[in-house]
């Protein structure tokens, strides 16, 4: 299964700001597709892209290291001990 990214997300894997993915996908330079008025990039996409401009995989620069430091974070909010009051009501 493909994994779809947002501008944003896109955005962080090729290190470059929305607005310069945003006028790629419009000129067409980088492949994606609309959901209603947001792009959505798949990962052979980007990884399509890179290869035009001689760059590594998505894959090959820690894109799943990053994610795995984001989700890290993210339980530390999620399982936080003031949470066990409103889990035992």
């Amino acid at each position: 299964m493909q994994q779809v990214f947002t501008v944003s997300e896109a955005a962080t894997v090729l290190r470059a700001h929305p607005n310069i993915i945003r006028k790629l996908l419009n000129a067409g330079r980088l492949g994606g597709f609309r959901v209603g008025r947001a792009w959505r990039i798949t990962d052979s996409d980007l990884n399509a892209y890179m290869a035009t401009q001689g760059r590594l995989s998505h894959t090959d620069i820690q894109w799943q290291d990053l994610m795995q430091a984001q989700e890290s974070a993210l339980q530390a909010v999620w399982n936080n001990a003031d949470d066990e009051i409103w889990n035992n009501a």
